[in-house]
């Protein structure tokens, strides 16, 4: 029971890219900065980039339980090469280092990740702002986690000198909507025309695709991003969006799937529907998950087979090892867990 665990927990870690990394932020360097006020600018860091969804961050008092334990000291830490070292006793794939510093009246806050397997540098993001460090603290560590995550600032951060700008900006946000300008409607009047303008509505267009793909290794047939009927994959078939049947040897769905993914391996980022085979992944489950392994971040559905790992869960489990979180706490139970 304890090597079936260790080895669900292995794959776990090391999931395709429809789960996120694992990560730990490690102690920001101070430069000019009280060490006060870098680690609660960093703690703030850390819980802006614990919503982002971008990384499965490890909790900084487990993170100083593992160092604890392992007699390894963190303070001082603050080179690629200790990263690397701290990231491999805590047993995660990235580590997200940074720095705050205050010179003049200017505030420059950093943040970079670090691949743990090969210690080479990745994204990396810098925020300058002329405020005080109550703002910085409030608005920068935001957008210093959005910009290393490459996020899109949040709607409410749009800047608009008039109401078809901010209809325009919100609208540039949303995914999958088009704007006014690309419906070909007249753009509106400049604002010191004097004339009232008119807002377009926002709408989604419908969802269109191919209605049947072949995938042979890697070559799709016809290779369409969207599949709203039927795809074969005879290898490993990557597409965005599926709505109906993804069946072959490896299916992938990068954005969202509304059907039935059934092969050797399953991976969707967001699944509505039934997944079966030999390894089922989703981020988002609301949906039935059969296999051998069953992973889910979100799970409201049923997972079953021999090994089934969740985070919150509204749902069941039934299987000869089943992980999953409730409120914030993680379980393990046998045969069956979860709940509603």
């Amino acid at each position: 029971m304890t090597s079936l665990l260790l080895l669900a927990l292995g794959l776990f870690g090391g999931s395709p890219d429809s789960l996120a990394p694992t990560a730990a932020v490690v102690d920001f360097q101070a430069r000019g900065v009280s060490p006060e006020e870098t680690q609660i600018l960093a703690d703030r860091f850390r819980a802006e980039l614990s919503q982002l969804d971008a990384f499965r961050l490890l909790e900084r008092e487990r993170m100083d339980q593992v160092l604890v334990e392992q007699g390894f000291q963190e303070t001082g830490c603050t080179s690629t090469e200790c990263a690397v070292q701290t990231g491999r006793i805590l047993g995660v794939r990235r580590m997200i280092a940074g720095s705050v510093a205050h010179i003049g009246n200017t505030w420059s806050v950093s943040a970079r990740e670090i691949d743990v397997e090969t210690g080479e540098i990745g994204r990396s993001a810098v925020v300058d702002m002329k405020e005080p460090v109550d703002v910085v603290l409030t608005k920068g560590m935001g957008q210093l986690a959005r910009k290393l995550v490459g996020a899109t600032p949040k709607p409410q951060e749009a800047k608009a000198t008039g109401l078809v700008e901010a209809m325009t900006n919100l609208a540039a946000t949303l995914p999958r909507v088009v704007t006014p300008d690309s419906l070909g409607l007249p753009l509106p009047p400049p604002p010191d025309s004097g004339l009232l303008p008119v807002v377009a509505p926002v709408v989604e267009p419908p969802l269109v695709g191919q209605p049947f793909q072949v995938v042979l290794g890697v070559v799709a047939i016809p290779p369409a991003r969207t599949v709203t009927g039927f795809a074969i994959d005879v290898g490993w078939g990557t597409i965005d969006h599926l709505r109906g049947f993804q069946v072959g040897i490896l299916n992938q769905v990068d954005s969202s799937s509304r059907g039935i993914q059934a092969g050797a391996g399953n991976f969707s980022e967001k699944q509505i529907g039934i997944q079966a085979g030999v390894v089922n992944s989703a981020r988002n489950c609301g949906c039935i998950q059969a296999g051998l392994l069953n992973i889910a971040g979100p799970l409201r559905g049923i997972q079953a087979g021999a090994v089934n790992l969740s985070g919150e869960t509204q749902g069941l489990q039934f299987g000869l090892v089943n992980v999953w979180k409730k409120q914030g706490e993680s379980r393990l139970f046998p045969f069956v867990g979860g709940w509603y």
